[in-house]
């Protein structure tokens, strides 16, 4: 019996040294983590928001382009297992050291068997641990202000009603199309700024990044915040490519609040109470289709599209369907921008050749960050990769919009061009003018209407949905959609109206209104 529990004491001494070493470093290599974790995400994101952070961890991820991940890996996670290695080896010998030639004992009884305790040893692991801990918090706590996280839980406590006394019923507006209806050519644009052009032009570079679109833009309408080019501001839940997407053909943002929108667990639809471009140009007879060089089930895009519109969406794997690429193909996030272009032109020319008018979407991504992707014809003319694929999307841009400006459909064709956000690239923007505003970059090409004015405008994404309408030559009773107005007009948007912060604090608040008209469809 003695044996016995002197086997089973020596056992729980192994047992329990092994568990306090393993929390001991484990806490350790987490302070690490956390110190070059706080440092990446500074240096990477900009304006990531907590409803971002929700979104991708409730929605199909399939198709995610590697190199944040690589980034992540590379500047975060594998120098924190560089960095702990020699430290476990270091502390390995002071703990040793302090077991043969420093410890003092404390000796007790436990089953009538003598322990003895270096007191030595456990002071130096507790401060340590205490050390690790506080250090580790720290920059959690920096990580958490960062990302705005005790904003936004300040933001729940409250039901607000701004969304509710701002949204205006786009099923009830009377919307009246000419009677010759035009196509729509509506490009979103990876992370596209107007910040891109010279300071000369508006922007906040010495060189002029956008020389590809400069005289495009001169010729057509830009929608600015000031004298020069600009564009719209950028508000919650429009912060990313697909809460973009949503906001630009709905006019409402999207808003987690908590809740899933997650298609392949517990939701066949998507925004299931909101009116959307789709939705009204299915009613009015168009086809549609919508041409992406990535998976369309990524951030539930195909969810959205197909269930708001029925778009003929042609990604990577419909691509390799229908035999355009190699079985294996797959660049950035599946096929480069140059390829998108050659697909829009033949799917330009096929949909013209229909008897009704119709919807082509597009969405780039070779300026997705970090460092964009630089295809094989595209010049690497400047110190920073990013710069020259941004200057190489800005002329592919212009070559596409100006071979749609020579074929025979464009007379009745309306061309679209708007950023979907700022660039999350924090680094990119580290030395920027003092108090420039950066705004995302839109263009209206060839629309059916003049515009009232278009300079010193505030705006947001969420007025493109009307606006788009508008430059269709589609009136709109009241010039107002959903949380968009119609730039076209005389009408007040909604960050004029209330102000840039006062809108930005309505739209990241809780609002229950929200949740059961746009999530779960039960409001009318």
């Amino acid at each position: 019996m003695k044996k016995v529990s002197k086997k089973i004491l020596k056992a729980l001494e192994i047992i329990g040294r092994i568990a306090l070493n393993v929390v001991f470093y484990a806490m350790i290599f987490l302070t690490i983590l956390a110190v070059l974790s706080t440092k990446w995400v500074k240096a990477t994101y900009g304006g990531l928001t907590v409803d971002e952070i929700l979104f991708h961890l409730t929605v199909p991820i399939e198709g995610t382009e590697t190199s944040i991940l690589k980034s992540f890996y590379t500047k975060a996670l594998y120098p924190s297992i560089w960095m702990v290695i020699p430290i476990i080896i270091l502390l390995f010998f002071v703990f040793d050291y302090f077991r043969r030639y420093k410890a003092t004992f404390i000796d007790f009884t436990v089953f009538k068997k003598k322990v003895s305790i270096k007191i030595h040893t456990i002071v130096l692991a507790l401060l340590l641990f205490a050390g690790s801990f506080y250090l580790m918090w720290t920059n959690i706590d920096k990580c958490l202000t960062k990302l705005k996280i005790y904003d936004y839980i300040e933001s729940q406590k409250e039901d607000n009603q701004f969304i509710k006394d701002n949204y205006v019923e786009t099923s009830e507006v009377e919307l009246t199309f000419p009677k010759k209806k035009r196509n729509l050519i509506y490009i979103f644009l990876e992370s596209f700024e107007s910040s891109y052009f010279s300071t000369y032009y508006g922007g906040d570079e010495y060189y002029n990044l956008l020389e590809g679109i400069t005289d495009l833009t001169s010729e057509n309408i830009n929608f600015s915040n000031t004298d020069k080019f600009g564009g719209a501001l950028q508000v919650p839940g429009a912060t990313w490519t697909s809460g973009s997407l949503v906001a630009q053909t709905s006019g409402v943002p999207v808003k987690m609040d908590g809740q899933m929108i997650n298609n392949v667990y517990n939701h066949s639809s998507y925004m299931k109470g909101a009116t959307t471009l789709g939705d009204i140009l299915k009613e009015e007879g168009y086809n549609q289709e919508f041409i992406m060089g990535s998976d369309k089930s990524f951030g539930n895009r195909d969810v959205y599209f197909e269930g708001h519109g029925d778009y003929d969406i042609l990604d990577l794997k419909k691509a390799k369907k229908l035999g355009k690429l190699p079985e294996d193909y797959y660049v950035w996030w599946g096929y480069e921008d140059s390829k998108l272009f050659e697909y829009a032109k033949e799917e330009a020319l096929k949909l013209s050749q229909e008897d009704e008018p119709f919807n082509l979407t597009l969405l780039t991504a070779n300026t997705h960050f970090e460092g964009g992707y630089l295809e094989e014809d595209c010049p690497n003319i400047y110190n920073e990769q990013y710069s020259s694929v941004i200057a190489c999307s800005a002329n592919q841009i212009n070559d596409f919009v100006r071979w749609v400006q020579a074929q025979d459909f464009y007379d009745n064709t309306t061309i679209v061009l708007v950023g979907d956000h700022l660039t999350m690239s924090t680094a990119y923007y580290e030395n920027a003018i003092e108090n420039y505003t950066r705004t995302v970059y839109n263009l209206f090409i060839n629309p059916a209407v003049t515009p009232v004015d278009t300079n010193n405008r505030q705006f947001s994404v969420l007025d493109m949905f009307p606006s788009t309408l508008a430059a269709m030559g589609v009136k709109i009773d009241g010039d107002r959609l959903a949380l968009g107005t119609n730039l076209f007009s005389k009408e007040p948007t909604i960050i004029e109206k209330y102000g840039y912060d006062e809108v930005n604090k309505g739209l990241e608040a809780r609002s229950t209104y929200y949740n059961n008209k746009f999530i779960y469809g039960t409001l009318k």
